[in-house]
This record gives structure tokens, sequence and C-alpha cells, in this order.
């Protein structure tokens, strides 16, 4: 009996034709029968290394991943700070550990690749009153927190203690003690020098002077910053809390506008400003001898235009009256 080989032999073996030919037709596989039936044909069997291998790579590549996100290395354990000035550390890392750091978390939230500094600024941005904020991943385990603090309030001191007023008026943060003078230590201190003195008037007046109030501008600005000091000597206070109206709006505004412009204008550097009677104005007390009495509720720029005009011309050594206009007064 003569053999006759079968057409579909060798077509399994038959060289590739390019798959971009226009005339390559698709390949039929061998069916189950026609490769029994070829003497030639050899089913693959992956090898057991092939299969462990296949298995092992994406193991390694997920402990390989968990090792990053969990290993202590890279966990967020410093945050360091720039710029601070009436805000607190404290209550930063408040919120970015509450929210963004937070370790009782299934996964590791303070971890350096999860972290992310865009959501953190914004955060802080919405919450507190700043100018700018940059929030950088610092490799492996630090973040860096760089900040400007917005100068739209006031230190506001009522001769016993020191708040943070909003641009309202109202007292939305407690500072400190204001320090007072004891009126006994005043009296053992002028005793002495009073002892020969026949008349009380004289007593009486040089104790008024040890007791008199001055905010203590050097220590707040070292404190707190670069915000304008009002002392208010006709509105004392005996709480903080929630505090409305303690000063008229237009007031801080114009308060915040001079000390800006008498800097800028490289006139003087004010110190402090106090308040008699809100519709007589403000005393400017500077880093020069002589005082400023201004108001601000009348037209700022026009005052401190009048202000350079004396002092072009003019040296004084007490004071310089704005309020009234063009009519200058000093002395």
């Amino acid at each position: 009996m003569r053999y006759t080989r079968s057409q579909f032999d060798f077509k399994a073996y038959q060289p590739k034709k390019s798959r971009w030919s226009l005339f390559n037709k698709k390949k039929h596989e061998l069916s189950f029968s026609s490769r029994l039936s070829n003497p030639y044909a050899r089913i693959y069997r992956p090898s057991i290394f092939f299969r462990i291998k296949k298995f092992a790579l994406p193991i390694v590549i997920l402990s390989w991943i968990g090792l990053v996100l969990y290993l202590p290395y890279f966990k967020i354990n410093k945050i360091t700070y720039s710029g601070l000035k009436i805000l607190k550390k404290e209550e930063l890392e408040e919120i970015i550990n509450n929210d963004f750091l937070q370790r009782n978390r299934w996964w590791p939230a303070n971890n350096f690749f999860l972290v992310n500094e865009e959501s953190i600024g914004n955060k802080l941005q919405k919450i507190f009153s700043l100018n700018s904020i940059a929030v950088k991943k610092i490799f492996p385990d630090r973040l860096s927190v760089d900040l400007e603090e917005k100068i739209s309030t006031i230190i506001y001191d009522d001769g016993k203690k020191y708040f943070l007023l909003d641009q309202n008026g109202t007292a939305i943060k407690f500072l400190k003690e204001a320090v007072q003078w004891s009126p006994n230590a005043s009296i053992a201190a002028t005793t002495s020098s009073l002892a020969m003195s026949a008349t009380t008037t004289a007593f009486a007046s040089s104790t008024a002077l040890y007791t008199a109030h001055t905010p203590d501008y050097k220590i707040l600005k070292k404190e707190y910053g670069e915000y304008p000091i009002i002392y208010n000597q006709i509105n004392a206070t005996t709480t903080y809390e929630k505090q409305t109206d303690l000063i008229k709006p237009e007031i801080i505004s114009g308060v915040i506008s001079i000390s800006n412009k008498l800097k800028q204008g490289r006139v003087a550097i004010v110190n402090y400003f106090v308040i008699e009677n809100p519709g007589a104005g403000v005393t400017v007390y500077t880093n020069q001898p002589w005082k400023i009495f201004l108001q601000p509720l009348n037209d700022i720029d026009a005052q401190i235009a009048n202000l350079k005009i004396i002092l072009a011309s003019n040296h004084p050594i007490e004071y310089v009256d704005l309020r009234f206009g063009e009519k200058v007064y000093w002395k």
C-alpha cells in the first residue's frame, strides 16, 4: 500500500510570511488529530523553573513596594517652618498631622512618596491668612513649610493684655499679658527722692510717671513680627473671647496703611500707635525723637506728603501734627 502525505502535514512548519503582505492569509491552526498524525510535531510544556519565575517576579515587585512604603526610613518625622510670626508651629502641625500624616490608618499616610505637598499647602492657605505658602518634601523623611503671613490684622493693647484683632475689630487671639507697674514699687522708689518735698502734689505726679503704661513694642515685634500695635487708652477690656467692635474697621485699615507708607517712604519706623479719642485721630510713636499726629479717616497719602515737606526744611523735636488738612503744625 502506497503512503500519501496529506496536504496539512507540514503546514505548521512553513516559513512565516510578512504580516504586511496584502496576500498574507490568516494561518489556520492544526487540528488535534493532524498534530497526532504528524510525527514531527511536538507539544510545548513549560518547565517548572519557568512557572516559578512567572509567579516570583510579581512577588518580588510587590515586596519591594511594601518595603519602600513601610520602612521607617521613608516616614516623615520632621517638619521645619520658616516665616512664622503670629502663627505658631503647633497650630500648623496639628492640621498637618491629623489630616495628612495620620499614623493610625491601614496605609502609611506619612510615607515620603505618598505625602502630597500641594494638598497640604492648599489646606493651610484656606485656613490661615497667608500671602504665600510653599510646602516641599526633602528626601528621605523631612517636610519643609515656608510661608508669608498676611498683615491684615493688628496687635491690640488695652493696658493689661495683648490680643490679635481682625479687620473688623474683633479679638481673634490672645497673645500675652502686658507688663504692669506696681504702685507700691513706684512709691518705694520715689520715697527717698521726695522725702524732703513739702507738698504731696509733686509726690503724686512723680508716681504717675512710673505707673504710666507703654506697649512692649520691641518684645512684641520680636515674637510676633511687624504687626501694627495700637494702645487704646479709653477702651480697656477685661476678657478677650469674641470681643467685637474694639476699634472701627476704618481706623484699623488706616493704621495699617500709615505703618506701611511711613516704612516704604523711609520717613520713620513705627513703634506703636496710641488712641486717646477716635475722633481726634492717632498718635504715632516712631524711632524718631518726635511723634506724629495723624487722622486715619482722612487722606493718608496727603498727610504723608505734608510730613515729607515739613521734614525737608525743618527739624521738629517734639511733634508734627498733620490732622488739619493743609495746615500743619510742628514743634
